[in-house]
């Protein structure tokens, strides 16, 4: 999906301001440490119920009860 040039811009913006809330000022990013600092749970995807890996994720951002799940593969 290509969005517009302002929404690239709008999104740039955004991900500038949480870096600098942050204070996130070198790479490679710890994603861990982020979430962490966000206040989101992470727990591995293995660990979803059938349930919650059946829904699709769009859907699941909008009922968002601050735990991601996340995957290595």
């Amino acid at each position: 999906m290509r969005l517009s040039g302002n929404r690239y811009n709008e999104i740039d913006k955004e991900v500038i301001k949480l870096f600098e809330s942050l204070t996130i000022n070198k790479f490679l990013l710890n994603c861990f440490k982020i979430c962490e600092q966000l206040g989101l749970g992470l727990i591995p995807y293995s660990q979803l119920t059938e349930k919650k890996r059946k829904v699709p994720l769009y859907e699941e951002r909008l009922r968002c009860n601050r735990q991601v799940g996340y995957s290595y593969r």
